[in-house]
């Protein structure tokens, strides 16, 4: 039997849901059960609309959901991988090595938040790519579609202005409209975070609402934006040719049409020669970024009634087909470790990273990764929660929906949890956190 602690987790200990008042313990016990819910829900729905074969075989796969989902709520064992996918060994190395740790049969309640979370995601695809028919099958692409649909009238100002005032060209701009210009889109950025469809178990209801973003500014905590700007505007080191921008994306939809606008912008007015769009190799977390989601995203927009969305489009394709974008699904960001493992566990990832005059990090679980999941004292600062992992000069840009932080001065963060004691968890705060540390 499981045993639950009645209270939060102790500062500097990792995330788990063995600790009641952890926000882990609620994302294992209600928010990860309605996840894999909504994909059989989702299966049963479209069940006329599959072939034959697909249709057949979803009742095995539905079944194998459905275990999945007992062995959440019941607190069974994890269990090892057997499919032939390029990461199966990996994860099953951390599988071992966490068991080891717990000295006891590893489940989704002792082991760390971070890691069982994330063999969930991959759990799911494996359920998927052991069948014979449904392998390429996305259970999350419904919703990551709806979210994409709903976006595209929220941002249709924004392209509005960055196509009409000339703002995605190579006309004179002042310095200062040019460092207004990236504040703004650096913040959009942030706030299109709040659209995780993780966070809200996989619902697309009012998801894409107006983004208010300078009506935000009292929720961002640390605002590192001139540090960034220091960084992108200054000349390429000769040791380093090209500049390069590594972008490490989140969630599809809302956020990704912000982050390519922001990927624009870098080439076109900053001096950036190739942005590496890093997204992740297999369906994730609901509506994060893969290969598939921004050919498709791409597509959309070349086919789209609006004038603007086709130019945009065209462009971003143009990008892609010249190599100043590159598009890569690396294994590490579908694995359970955090980033301060990435020097041992890939070093040539680390390597590729090393060569960036900037990298850039999205969202809440890129967030979670780069601070190793820790309860962090107040007052911690962020390079001592990044441990081992600094490849060079980063930035991350993250909404909070997770009860980890670093950066934040003991005072501000007292104060904020008087004032609003969701805050770690609720979305409505939000960070641009710099980091120039180098080893």
């Amino acid at each position: 039997m499981e045993i639950v602690i009645d209270s939060e987790t102790p500062p500097n200990e990792k995330l788990c849901a063995k600790y009641k008042k952890s926000f882990a313990y609620p994302t294992v016990t209600e928010r990860l059960p309605v996840i894999v819910t909504s994909i059989i829900d989702t299966l049963v729905r479209d069940k006329n609309e599959l072939s034959d074969e697909c249709r057949t075989e979803s009742k095995s796969v539905i079944g194998e959901l459905s275990e999945l989902k007992y062995m959440l709520q019941t607190a069974k064992p994890i269990v090892s991988f057997t499919s032939s996918e390029p990461d199966t060994e990996q994860w099953n190395k951390h599988v071992e090595r966490y068991q080891n740790q717990v000295n006891e049969e590893l489940t989704f309640y002792n082991g760390p938040w971070l890691f069982v979370e994330c063999y969930l995601y991959r759990r799911i695809r494996e359920i998927f790519i052991l069948s014979e028919s449904l392998k390429e099958y996305d259970p999350f692409g419904d919703k990551k579609e709806t979210v994409l649909t709903n976006s595209l009238p929220v941002m249709e100002p924004v392209f509005e202005h960055l196509l009409q005032d000339n703002i995605l060209d190579t006309s004179p701009l002042k310095t200062t409209d040019l460092i207004q210009e990236f504040s703004k889109l650096i913040k959009l950025c942030l706030w299109a975070n709040r659209v995780d469809l993780s966070m809200s178990s996989g619902n697309t209801d009012n998801c894409c609402n107006q983004l208010n973003i300078d009506e935000w500014d009292k929720y961002i905590l640390s605002d590192d934006t001139e540090k960034v700007l220091n960084i992108i505007f200054s000349p390429s080191s000769p040791t380093k040719g090209e500049k390069i921008v590594d972008y490490v994306l989140d969630n599809s939809g809302l956020e990704l049409l912000s982050d390519l606008c922001l990927a624009d912008f870098l080439v076109t007015r900053c001096g950036v020669d190739r942005v590496r769009l890093r997204v992740k190799r297999i369906p994730w977390f609901v509506s994060d970024v893969t290969t598939i989601d921004l050919e498709h995203t791409l597509k959309v927009f070349s086919e789209s009634q609006s004038q603007q969305c086709r130019t945009l489009g065209t462009r971003w394709r143009e990008y892609i087909d010249k190599g100043i974008w590159t598009v890569t699904g690396d294994v590490y960001w579908t694995l359970g470790l955090s980033y301060d493992e990435m020097q041992e566990a890939d070093p040539g990832l680390y390597s590729e990273l090393e060569k960036a005059a900037l990298i850039i990090f999205k969202g809440d679980l890129n967030y979670r990764k780069l601070i190793q999941d820790t309860a962090w004292a107040p007052g911690t600062s962020l390079s001592t929660a990044l441990g081992r992992f600094h490849p060079g000069p980063l930035v991350a840009i993250r909404t909070l929906k997770a009860d980890t932080v670093a950066g934040i001065e003991s005072e501000l963060y007292n104060a904020t949890s008087s004032k609003s004691p969701d805050w770690l968890i609720s979305g409505q705060y939000g960070l641009i956190q710099f980091d120039s540390y180098v080893q």
